[in-house]
């Protein structure tokens, strides 16, 4: 571990933090009296202690309803003497200086700076752990495979949900490889386990192509989507059920996401929202990048009252998928939408 140049850093190099103890957090909510925690590399979320080190990553962040963080931003050195301080901006290891926080977010984890990791004289980056392209060819288009693309109008509406259901659906139809990954967001492990829990065969996002999250340039991230479609096609998917983290707007690169299933052939589309009025926001937007909502999911879906609202606003079809029969009706869509996966369930 060595001291390093702030004009050296860059998004993904790894580097070390010692925890700083703050005593109690104060009350918000939904608080944790056992105080500030970290996701480990299992997943599983474990509470930091007094003099506790991580080894965490450079990266940025842009949630709206939680947390914005930049790595640029952290000062190094401290222009008031003492050591450098690092935020965990998303509770995974994610290290940078946070700008603005959500009054309902809980107080995040502060760090000092320790360093940055060196392996035999050279740092050690994220992208050190990226097959080649010889390994893994990337792809300038998604697979052409059955798709189900979960895109939402905001962070915390409903789409890692949706996923899970799309992929549990799927595996009960006998679908024999179905590939789950989440394009776009800030690097969370949880994310995706919860893919592999509802049954998918392989799983994956950005992290496995090294970004620590997708805030990053468009001509960076494209790259690194074009090697993410490479590594889901290395894995000789039937289905593939896709998530894109926060919405398209946003600092995430969704829009290449968009730009990339622009005129795919095999697309079933699902919109998560929390409100009628930004599903036909969302609706409008889409339809710039030739792509139609097949199905609302998420928050708005989960009563009578907001699938009704959806329907007579934009008249696009609803789902609570949290009942036996809209799990029923949803299967139906897919297999009328992406017809070869009925085929192939039929087959296996």
């Amino acid at each position: 571990v060595k001291l390093d140049n702030k004009d050296d850093w860059d998004a993904g190099d790894y580097v070390v933090g010692k925890y700083i103890c703050q005593g109690h957090r104060r009350a918000y909510s939904g608080s944790a009296p056992e105080g500030h925690f970290c996701e480990l590399p299992t997943g599983r979320h474990r509470y930091y202690l007094p003099g506790d080190v991580l080894i965490g990553a450079l990266g940025s962040r842009n949630a709206m309803q939680e947390l914005c963080g930049d790595w640029t931003k952290i000062e190094h050195p401290n222009p008031n003497g003492g050591p450098t301080i690092m935020d965990d901006i998303d509770g995974a290891g994610l290290f940078g200086k946070a700008t603005s926080i959500s009054a309902r977010y809980p107080p995040h984890a502060k760090f000092e700076y320790g360093g940055h990791v060196f392996r035999k004289g050279r740092k050690v980056r994220m992208n050190d752990f990226v097959p080649t392209d010889t390994d893994i060819i990337p792809l300038h288009h998604p697979p052409n495979v059955p798709t189900i693309l979960v895109v939402g109008t905001s962070m915390s509406c409903g789409k890692s949900c949706t996923a899970r259901v799309a992929i549990r659906s799927l595996k009960e139809m006998g679908v024999k490889e179905v590939v789950a990954a989440k394009l776009t967001g800030a690097g969370y492990l949880n994310d995706i386990l919860g893919f592999s829990d509802a049954g998918a065969d392989s799983v994956m996002d950005f992290v496995d192509v090294g970004l620590p999250s997708t805030v990053v340039p468009k001509n960076e991230y494209r790259v690194k989507l074009q090697k993410l479609f490479g590594m889901m096609d290395s894995r000789r998917p039937d289905v593939l059920v896709l998530e894109a983290g926060a919405s398209p707007c946003e600092k995430y690169n969704g829009q290449l996401v968009l730009e990339a299933f622009f005129q795919h052939p095999r697309l079933f589309v699902i919109l998560c929202a929390s409100d009628a009025y930004a599903v036909l926001g969302a609706k409008q937007y889409l339809e710039a990048f030739n792509i139609s909502i097949d199905l609302v999911c998420g928050i708005v879906a989960n009563t009578k009252a907001g699938r009704e609202l959806v329907t007579s606003m934009t008249g696009l079809p609803t789902s609570s998928l949290n009942s036996d029969e809209s799990i029923a009706d949803f299967t139906k869509m897919i297999t009328k939408t992406l017809p070869s996966i009925h085929a192939q369930s039929l087959i296996e």
